[in-house]
Parts: structure tokens; C-alpha cells; sequence
């Protein structure tokens, strides 16, 4: 499967989505109708890793899916780290973020992984009521 959805760890803090080489719009909306029913079972804000690093592209007819992605965000979603974004992605986000200013959701781009983990921990230590 190119888009695989996950807990993290164990103890269901941190919700991961993992691109891995070519992916569709189809493929995508499962993986979000997927992390959808985990964060279902879940009573408080979780924060998503989007971990885009290994894409081989991004499929056509980006700007025509916007509007059905933003629909389907989760209301658990705390914030999103989107990692190895290219400037294709960082632009969709930003376009997205624009589309719905009233929305509380917020996209932070890293290098790398590791980046990510240290983003979510500063995050959990500045504001621990929000994660």
C-alpha cells in the first residue's frame, strides 16, 4: 500500500502517515478515511506526522482535490508535521490553510523525522493542553 496509516507507539500519542513511492487520490482518501476511525476512538487533540519523504511525485488534479481533503479533516487533529515536503506540497498546504483561514489546523515542515519528534516534544511542553 503506497500510503500507510499508524499509531506511532503503543500509548496512541502521535498518529503517522508514511508515502512510499507513487500514490493516488483514491489511495489517499483511504489512508484519511483510515487515520479518520483511529482518531474516531480517541478523546483528545493527537498530533499527525505526514511523512511525504519518499514520494515519487504527486498525482494530478491537486488544486480539484483541496476542497474534498479539507472536508474530511479530523476535528482530534491538534496540528500537522509534514516531513520531506517539497515546494509543490508546502504550497498545497498553504493553499489549504488559505481556503480555511477559521480552521484551527496548523502545518509545520521538517527535514526529517527526527526533526518532527523534537517539533511535537517542544510543542507538548509549551502548550501540554493542546496535545
Amino acid at each position: 500500500m503506497p500510503i500507510e496509516v499508524r499509531w506511532n507507539t503503543e500509548d496512541q500519542e502521535l498518529l503517522c502517515y508514511q508515502f512510499d513511492g507513487k500514490w493516488t487520490w483514491d489511495d489517499l482518501y483511504e489512508a484519511v478515511h483510515q487515520a479518520n476511525l483511529i482518531l474516531d476512538a480517541v478523546e483528545r487533540p493527537t498530533p499527525v506526522i505526514v511523512d511525504v519523504s519518499g514520494i515519487s511525485g504527486i498525482p494530478s488534479g491537486a488544486m480539484s482535490q483541496a476542497s474534498g481533503l479539507m472536508r474530511r479533516s479530523h476535528p482530534n487533529i491538534s496540528f500537522t508535521v509534514i516531513v520531506g515536503a517539497n515546494r509543490f506540497v508546502r504550497m498545497m498546504a498553504d493553499m489549504f490553510t488559505k481556503l480555511r483561514p477559521q480552521s484551527p489546523h496548523t502545518y509545520y515542515f521538517v527535514t526529517t523525522l527526527e526533526e518532527a519528534y523534537r517539533v511535537i516534544q517542544e510543542k507538548q511542553v509549551a502548550e501540554p493542553d493542546e496535545m
